[in-house]
């Protein structure tokens, strides 16, 4: 408790020279709006696993070598942003998929199985680049050991680079089976495979899981809420790394359970990096201390869209591609949070099974990591803490409310979660009484809040913003995207005609 007190003092000063330059560190018991979780029953299919068209087809193996890369080292020991570095992308060989091996499948059509091999790796992601599936082409993604497929993926979103990214196989090998059906076009047109996403570290191991943790599974009465947390396995294009974050499902009022998650901007730091992150989820225990599952049998929604960025909080709010197989939204509150009130965390530490923290808020302050600066809750941990990975994780209050997403900290010792009572101007037009109808118009700036005076520049993100069967209004233009519409909503021209998809 003497650190704690010391710690306090010391932040202090930092809050004082906050409030100086207009900061608004000092309402920490402002009013604000608040509502509550609430559970709900995403639709199933899209994200689970299934099985390949054809299991016993002959298979071509390419072995890819030994990494030409390690993993960097984070030092310990000292605050830092809690998004850990697992491994890294590496271009492949030309040509990996120029030659097809096609075989007849008895129900018509072909497929064609292939399988990629790195002994070093933990987990694997293959790059494809280039136009594809438009012709009919079928790619599903499998894990050769449990044979468990994802997709199948046709005309995938590519993103500004024109490249796709599959979804992430735990392992040392991944699969790629093409399909092309009987009314397709033969031969399709391939993709090209142009990278690999190595994750070089184990789940749990990338930063050597120093703190002591709690799992999960345990705490009896947080299960609703740990079910709408989620592992993200990024791949940070600018950089080339890849690793592990957090985020969870986040409510709205009114509530109609859109798929929009909660997370930290350095995890998920442009679209690019949005389209390339997988989101895991249910990866936790079946009962108490218990083993935690196989990964690649567990659900995945892959890709999302940047909705909103708040970078003083280090905050970020996504929209998914696909259905959430996530059952529960979080609840949150955007006013004032009384220090020493109680805080609980839920998190994927070191990209490892979910593990639940306890502690309480200290101090509110300013911080800095490397070149970020953020508003931030510094939460204490008494039990549980919070290491790489667990980056965009919530911290909830008593009420179940989320306050934070994880920005970083000092490892097993406490946690800076960017503050939702900063981010919330930004999140609102998504969370709290969307506008409705929603407005979209090509080629639109400033705010961007869905509003007749403020639309949104693309359908898409309109989609994401607009209540479960209300409207949305597009004004007349071009919309040059392509998106799958999977909630109930109505698309309605506004003052002449509209083109979506040329």
């Amino acid at each position: 408790m003497m650190r704690k007190q010391l710690q306090i003092a010391v932040a202090l000063l930092t809050i004082a020279g906050g409030i100086a330059n207009g900061d608004e560190l000092g309402t920490m018991n402002a009013a604000g709006v608040a509502i509550d979780g609430a559970a709900g029953t995403p639709p199933r299919g899209i994200g689970y696993p299934t099985t390949r068209i054809s299991p016993d087809a002959i298979v071509d193996i390419v072995d890819l070598g030994a990494a030409q890369r390690r993993v960097p080292v984070s030092p310990a020991g000292e605050p830092r942003d809690q998004r850990p570095i697992a491994g890294f992308v590496e271009q492949t060989p030309a040509g990996l998929l120029a030659a097809p091996n096609w075989s007849p499948v008895s129900t018509g059509g072909h497929t064609w199985s292939v399988e990629y091999s790195a002994p070093d790796a933990f987990a694997l992601r293959l790059r494809l680049s280039g136009d594809f599936g438009r012709d009919g082409l079928e790619v599903r993604v499998y894990d050769p050991v449990s044979g468990n497929a994802f997709g199948p993926y046709t005309a995938p979103r590519l993103d500004s680079r024109g490249d796709w990214w599959t979804t992430i196989i735990f392992g040392s090998t991944i699969g790629l089976e093409f399909h092309v059906p009987a009314d397709g076009a033969f031969p399709p047109r391939m993709p090209d495979l142009t990278g690999v996403a190595r994750y070089e570290s184990p789940p749990g191991g990338i930063a050597g899981m120093e703190c002591t943790h709690l799992d999960y599974s345990c705490q009896g009465a947080w299960q609703d809420d740990g079910r709408a947390v989620c592992m993200l396995a990024f791949i940070d294009g600018d950089g080339d790394v890849v690793g592990y974050c957090s985020g969870a499902l986040l409510n709205r009022s009114p509530s109609d359970l859109a798929p929009l998650v909660l997370t930290a901007n350095h995890c998920i730091t442009d679209q690019n990096d949005a389209n390339a992150t997988s989101f895991v989820w249910f990866y936790q225990t079946d009962s108490c201390n218990g083993t935690p599952p196989d990964p690649n049998d567990l659900p995945r929604s892959d890709g999302s869209i940047l909705l909103k960025v708040r970078y003083n909080a280090d905050t970020d709010l996504v929209g998914l591609y696909e259905p959430p197989a996530g059952d529960f939204w979080l609840g949150w509150d955007s006013g004032g949070w009384a220090l020493q009130s109680d805080a609980f965390g839920i998190a994927h530490p070191a990209g490892s099974f979910k593990r639940m923290s306890f502690g309480d808020v200290t101090v509110a302050l300013w911080v800095t990591y490397g070149l970020n600066s953020a508003h931030v809750w510094r939460v204490y941990w008494d039990s549980g803490a919070t290491e790489g990975g667990s980056s965009g994780s919530p911290v909830l209050d008593s009420s179940h409310r989320v306050r934070g997403a994880l920005k970083g900290g000092a490892d097993c010792d406490y946690g800076d979660y960017g503050r939702f009572g900063v981010a919330y101007e930004t999140l609102e037009p998504y969370i709290n009484n969307m506008p409705s109808p929603v407005f979209v118009q090509s080629g639109a700036g400033g705010d961007q809040t869905g509003t007749s005076g403020n639309p949104f520049n693309t359908v898409y993100e309109g989609t994401h913003c607009v209540f479960a069967g209300d409207e949305i209004r597009i004004r007349a233009g071009n919309y040059n995207e392509q998106f799958r519409l999977w909630r109930p909503m109505r698309l309605n021209s506004d003052g002449g005609l509209v083109r979506i998809g040329q």
